[in-house]
Formats: structure tokens, C-alpha cells, sequence
């Protein structure tokens, strides 16, 4: 099984133990490239987050303008990110 493929199955595995509905993972700074994420999440019966606040920013886009602010100023904030000594 593929490195891949055994964290999914770990992930799931975890996901069931703790009678979750979805569970994630991140690995920052990809390849020693600042900024560069990758996050591999399961859902079981929910739909994903990203679709979620996608819906919610269209929606903001005609119904409120504060929330598309907000929703466009964490999606910029990388300050999570910062290197850490």
C-alpha cells in the first residue's frame, strides 16, 4: 500500500475508534516551500468543509458583504503557518 494509502487508512481507522464523522490531517511547508499545504480530509455522511464555505462566500457575495471580507481575510491570513524556532 502506498505511503498514501496508509495514512487514509490510519486516518479512518482513527475516525471509526473515536466514533468521528471526518478527520484530517495537514502537512505544512511541502518540499521546504513556505506556504505550501496539503490537507487530506474524510467525511462520512457530511459534505466536505470546502465545499461548505464555498456555498457560504457565494452567498455572502449577494447577502452580505462583511462576511465575503472576513471569509477573504482568513483565507489570506497565513500567520498559522509561521516558522517556528
Amino acid at each position: 500500500m502506498s505511503q498514501e494509502g496508509q495514512v487514509i487508512k490510519h486516518l479512518v481507522e482513527q475516525m471509526k475508534a473515536l466514533n468521528a464523522d471526518n478527520a484530517h490531517t495537514q502537512l505544512q511547508n511541502i518540499e521546504q516551500t513556505q506556504g505550501l499545504t496539503v490537507v487530506i480530509s474524510i467525511y462520512d455522511n457530511l459534505k466536505p468543509a470546502h465545499e461548505v464555505l464555498d456555498e457560504l462566500y457565494e452567498w455572502a457575495e449577494e447577502n452580505n458583504e462583511e462576511v465575503k471580507e472576513l471569509i477573504e481575510q482568513l483565507e489570506q491570513d497565513m500567520s498559522w503557518n509561521a516558522e517556528t524556532d
